[in-house]
């Protein structure tokens, strides 16, 4: 949208028009805010600082006309995506066999690696986003409700606003991102503590001593229990054993007496045979004979 003033000045949008109506040194500053600021809120907010009227969308579509910036967080959502597909296309090579398998696993692997890192990466950028779009929406709201307070007092109307001029320098001129950091936090472990010299060792007492109340001494005893169920075991199989040599011996013995009275009888029963069988032969021989009649 074309805009023609008085004088005969054409401007095709807003924003130029209302830079012309700041100082050249102002104008100068925003200008150069915006070629260096990446994200369009904050130069928005910062216009918002020096008086800008106009919209929102206005802004945005001049900062995009007259500022070309790389879109960090597109080019790293597109190579999310496209190392989650190749991600997806590798294990299906690896399944059908295209790829071999230790080969695969270790591309499979770094690509995985390289994935969780671009992840964490675009997390972090958005979280320091959203933080960094907070305290500057937190700081412009009270600095515009103070501006709004005693906009009628020209007693502090404009000192307030060479105040909030100064905070959005120096706003601008600390680095952000390190506010935005949270200190560390010391450890608070009773050896730290300890190292650092907070908590002083109590002094050992005399003629007594700690080392049952350790692992090590609980370990011994532990082993020393083992070793004598073990011994245990062993003896009362040993006793079994010999119970049971002792149990097999007898009844090797009946079984041996047992053989032998067997035999015996077998054997007597046999004489017993023989006799009656030649008693038998002798009476066949007489009648043979005819010495019976």
């Amino acid at each position: 949208m074309t805009t023609t003033t008085a004088t005969g000045k054409v401007y095709l949008n807003y924003v130029d028009q209302w830079l012309d109506t700041l100082s050249a040194a102002e104008s100068e500053d925003f200008r150069e805010f915006a070629e260096a600021t990446p994200s369009t809120i904050e130069i928005w907010v910062y216009a918002g600082i020096i008086g800008y009227p106009g919209s929102f969308v206005d802004l945005s579509r001049w900062v995009k006309m007259k500022f070309r910036k790389l879109n960090r967080r597109e080019i790293l959502n597109s190579e999310i995506a496209a190392l989650h597909s190749d991600i997806q296309d590798l294990r299906m090579a690896i399944t059908s066999g295209e790829v071999k398998g230790d080969n695969g696993c270790a591309r499979l692997a770094a690509l995985e690696k390289e994935l969780r890192s671009h992840i964490e990466t675009s997390d972090r950028m958005n979280k320091t986003t959203d933080k960094r779009g907070l305290i500057l929406a937190g700081a412009d709201r009270v600095m515009r409700e103070l501006s709004s307070i005693f906009k009628d007092d020209p007693q502090f109307a404009e000192p307030i606003e060479n105040a909030i001029n100064a905070v959005w320098a120096k706003i601008y001129s600390d680095d952000l991102d390190a506010m935005l950091e949270l200190p560390a936090i010391d450890s608070v472990s009773v050896q730290a503590l300890r190292q650092a010299g907070r908590i002083p060792r109590l002094p050992q007492m005399p003629g007594v001593s700690i080392d049952k109340f350790f692992m090590s001494n609980y370990r011994a005893e532990e082993a020393a229990a083992y070793a004598y169920a073990v011994g245990v075991a062993y003896e009362e199989k040993r006793r079994r054993d010999l119970i049971m040599s002792n149990l097999r011996a007898e009844e090797a013995a009946a079984y041996a007496y047992a053989v032998g009275v067997a035999y015996e009888e077998k054997r007597r029963r046999d004489i017993i045979m023989r006799a009656k069988a030649r008693a038998a032969e002798r009476i066949a021989q007489a009648i043979a004979e005819y010495r019976i009649r």
